[in-house]
């Protein structure tokens, strides 16, 4: 689980609404659970506690205390913004040093997906596609609704879309307006960055192509599988924190990802809602699609969601809710 982003664009209407400093994941936008603990819902119908791996940004595990539920598995704290792709490897060496075949979901917690069900046997699909395949990423792709340019996108290689897994003829990372319209028109689709694949896979397309990247990776691993028996909570943060030390920033999508489609497959996300929450209309946006009606603390949130009908007690909890269901 990915929990390690700052959520920049919704840090001003964040703070007029809880009056602090908070990452969106860690809100609640729709109903009383936060965006992560709907993604650990999601996880749990997946994979039991302890195989579930949650990783917060510097500073973040004092949000984890005004969440509803204790974590599943565990949390690992990045000593710093190295980009996501470490934010996505770092995990996968925890995994790698007990099982490099091992099979792995990685997702981020700042998404509305609806219903869970079809959700969660999509990602089950994807899991097993990528357990079967090895040498491949099986990428989860979302239907457009229009030509956005904050999203990335996934173009597959053919445009049939009753083929339930198709091959990828390129990524783009936040096209212009121009691009992402061309994309819509050739059946592209919105990628979510949630993706299976199996570890060893993931670790032979990092060394190919963030080879500076995996080499403290590949010494944490060894550090932490030369430990007798299992290593405790602080072998393992000292050990990531000198893995962090020497590590270069990349991004998994524009590094990794874009440099590699022959590697990819997509699975479309048929008849699923999805949205990245980065933007207080699109909170708006997914609710009405779905026929609710947003309730928003304070009509000086943003002004972007100004002329909404208020409908909210007063004295917010720390994790309140915005929008009541």
């Amino acid at each position: 689980m990915l929990a390690g982003g700052e959520g920049r664009r919704m840090q001003s209407f964040i703070r007029s609404w809880l009056g602090e400093e908070r990452p969106k994941q860690y809100c609640a936008f729709s109903g009383r659970r936060s965006m992560l603990g709907h993604t650990w819902d999601r996880a749990r119908a997946m994979a039991p506690p302890d195989q579930v791996t949650t990783i917060v940004g510097r500073g973040h595990l004092q949000f984890l205390d005004g969440i509803e539920e204790p974590a599943p598995g565990a949390v690992i704290e990045q000593p710093a913004d190295r980009g996501t792709a470490p934010g996505i490897f770092l995990p996968t060496a925890l995994v790698a040093a007990r099982d490099p075949s091992a099979t792995v979901v990685v997702m981020p917690s700042d998404h509305f997906i609806h219903p869970k069900a079809d959700f969660i046997a999509l990602a089950e699909a994807a899991c097993r596609e990528a357990a079967e395949q090895p040498g491949r990423l099986v990428m989860l792709g979302a239907r457009p609704l229009w030509p956005e340019t904050d999203f990335g996108w996934i173009l597959p290689a053919t445009q049939q879309h009753s083929l339930p897994l198709r091959p990828v003829a390129g990524f783009e990372e936040k096209p212009d307006r121009e691009r992402a319209e061309r994309f819509l028109a050739r059946g592209g689709l919105w990628n979510t960055m949630i993706f299976a694949a199996r570890v060893d896979t993931l670790w032979r397309l990092g060394q190919q192509l963030l080879p500076e990247m995996m080499l403290p990776l590949y010494a944490l691993c060894r550090e932490l599988g030369a430990s007798l028996g299992e290593p405790s909570k602080a072998e393992i943060d000292r050990a990531i924190s000198r893995a962090y030390h020497r590590m270069p920033h990349a991004d998994f999508s524009r590094d990794l990802v874009q440099r590699c489609p022959e590697a990819a497959l997509v699975l479309s996300l048929a008849n699923i809602e999805w949205s990245d929450w980065g933007r207080p209309e699109r909170v708006v946006e997914s609710l009405r699609r779905l026929g609710k009606k947003p309730a928003l603390p304070t009509r000086e949130a943003s002004p972007i969601l100004d002329g909404v009908l208020i409908d909210a007690p007063p004295g917010q909890p720390s994790v309140a809710s915005a929008v009541q269901l």
